[in-house]
């Protein structure tokens, strides 16, 4: 990857900013997992980025 095009990517995470003006542009995926077995799912059911993906399940 260049140096120009390697400056260009944001970083793994980014503002809500940057997500705002650039969610045309992106797939959000909402990869919601707990430890305590609540249910991703059910998580990404109640409440999400508008257009993000879910998990698999």
């Amino acid at each position: 990857m260049s140096a120009s095009v390697r400056g260009l990517l944001p970083g793994p995470l980014v503002s809500s900013r940057w997500l705002q003006d650039n969610l045309d542009g992106v797939i959000v995926a909402d990869v919601r997992w707990y430890l305590d077995g609540r249910s991703g799912r059910a998580a990404y059911e109640s409440g999400h980025i508008p257009g993000a993906v879910p998990q698999p399940v």
